[in-house]
């Protein structure tokens, strides 16, 4: 591998790393909108604000949400965080990670890490793995709370573990940088490998610069190209010349399996958020 493309693959990882961690995740990124989204279709806006100031904090959870998209209502992130907090009060993990969201970003409430690491914890500590995700990220960058490398893996691996593909990516990233747990290639390629197969194109794009750099497995430009396409595919655009870069040195015949394959891990993605979302009880949905 030449050394200009060493280093382009490294750059771009370290980019992917940094964008990865530098925000708090979005509410959008948080919630499971597609059970949201069909209880909110359930309910006339009408009904849904009834049962919310009755108390029901599914409404309440499900009103804040719309209030925060505009979704039938003027965008108002104050109102969101009304309500959101008045399911959070009540223990709706849901809401209390999305009342951490809001304090992380600061929208509709005065910006605070303290208060984002106490929401986000709550709603972490019943199992809510966009929450445990981004406490670990609060962990990692020591925002609200003491930097503390090894709590950030313990969260990361907790949402990880439940198929979350930030989580996995979380994961993957401390394996491969050597925080909060020793520096482990094959582990790394693992977990992104899982958020990869979920459709996650961070995943998609680290993986690729994994099988380019040859860490934790064989160097494979045709599995690079592979995955570095499908992040781009997935939304990923600033892998696109690292992608190009590598597909000049492929043959016409291995370019051609490498689109083979990717239109059959597209396909098999597709199928696989078809099946998670089939498969969930009606009580899930």
């Amino acid at each position: 591998m030449s050394t200009s493309i060493r280093r382009f693959t490294a750059l771009v990882l370290w980019l992917v790393m940094a964008v990865y961690i530098a925000a708090p995740a979005d509410i959008s990124a948080q919630t499971n909108t597609t059970t949201l989204e069909s209880f909110i279709k359930s309910l006339s806006l009408e009904q849904l604000k009834a049962k919310a100031e009755n108390g029901d904090v599914r409404a309440q959870h499900a009103l804040g949400f719309r209030y925060y998209r505009g979704d039938g209502v003027a965008k108002d992130f104050a109102a969101a965080a009304e309500w959101y907090r008045k399911a959070a009060e009540q223990g709706f993990a849901p809401a209390e990670s999305e009342l951490g969201t809001l304090y992380g970003r600061g929208q509709g409430v005065e910006k605070s890490d303290v208060e984002a690491v106490k929401w986000l914890r709550k709603a972490a500590e019943q199992g809510e793995s966009g929450a445990q995700v981004s406490l670990g990220m609060n962990y990692e960058s020591g925002r609200g709370v003491e930097q503390d490398n090894a709590q950030a893996f313990k969260w990361y691996r907790k949402s990880a573990e439940q198929g979350d593909p930030q989580g996995q990516v979380a994961l993957a990233t401390s394996y491969q940088k050597g925080q909060g747990v020793a520096k482990d290639y094959a582990e790394a390629l693992k977990w992104y490998r899982k958020a990869a197969d979920h459709g996650s194109a961070v995943g998609q794009a680290s993986l690729g610069g994994m099988y380019v750099m040859g860490q934790g497995v064989e160097k494979d430009f045709v599995e690079a190209y592979t995955y570095l396409s499908l992040a781009v595919t997935s939304g990923f655009a600033e892998v696109g010349q690292l992608r190009d870069a590598v597909g000049r040195k492929l043959s016409e015949a291995q370019l051609s399996d490498a689109q083979k394959r990717i239109d059959r891990l597209k396909a098999e993605v597709l199928a696989r958020r078809f099946g998670n979302e089939t498969n969930r009880s009606p009580a899930q949905r």
